[in-house]
């Protein structure tokens, strides 16, 4: 399967596994992604637009709301994913400045200094100085896909984070994800529901905690 069919597959089966099976993309859904691909909106910026789109739903509540049935409702979530992405991307630097963090990586560990700055709970400050520490680390492992190892970085010490709390509080977060995604998961795939309450877990983290994220999301 070529790089760029691969692209629209992941990008369908993520929504999918969100709205449920049963439904189809349309071809407009189809040409949306085809869209940003084109654009060369990395893979991981759009299944964050379409996490974001389904957890800002489930936030403001089922009654009364529109459900997702089309990836064109995830649109603008998507955007605005792309949209806080962009000054993050890789700026050209002189070779002799080769070994000083530059770019995206450099932009990123601004980013999370400043985080640590303000923070004033000991335990998410230290999650951004450990993900700082990675991010700077990735300088010398020469990574093509910067943006893609930062975004698997950051979904790692969600992880690391989530694994220090207090058994009864990981056991509450993960209740409340499963609860979120069983409502249309009756359809999914045993890997689909997985993926999905790992996604719902870390919105939860992210409002809870109230840990900012390095593309632009702000927990209310």
């Amino acid at each position: 399967m070529s790089d760029q069919s691969q692209y629209i597959k992941e990008v369908e089966s993520y929504f999918l596994s969100l709205a449920g099976e049963g439904l189809m993309l349309s071809s407009q859904d189809y040409a949306l992604i085809a869209e940003l691909r084109d654009r060369n909106v990395p893979k991981e910026v759009v299944l964050r637009g379409i996490s974001r789109a389904f957890a800002e739903q489930e936030k403001e509540g089922a009654e009364g709301q529109r459900k997702i049935r089309s990836l064109k409702q995830c649109r603008r979530f998507i955007e605005k994913s792309a949209e806080d992405f962009s000054p993050l991307q890789e700026k050209k630097m002189p070779s002799d400045e080769a070994k000083k963090p530059t770019g995206i990586i450099a932009e990123a560990a601004e980013k999370l200094g400043d985080f640590i700055n303000d923070e004033k709970s000991p335990s998410v400050r230290e999650y951004y100085i450990n993900l700082r520490n990675k991010v700077l680390g990735l300088q010398s492992a020469g990574e093509e896909n910067l943006l893609g190892c930062i975004i698997s970085l950051e979904s790692e010490c969600i992880e690391e984070f989530f694994s220090g709390l207090p058994e009864d509080e990981r056991e509450s977060i993960l209740q409340e994800a499963r609860s979120s995604v069983e409502r249309r998961g009756r359809y999914m795939t045993e890997k689909a529901f997985s993926e999905s309450v790992i996604s719902f877990r870390n919105e939860i983290i992210h409002n809870r905690y109230r840990v900012k994220n390095l593309y632009g999301y702000d927990p209310g």
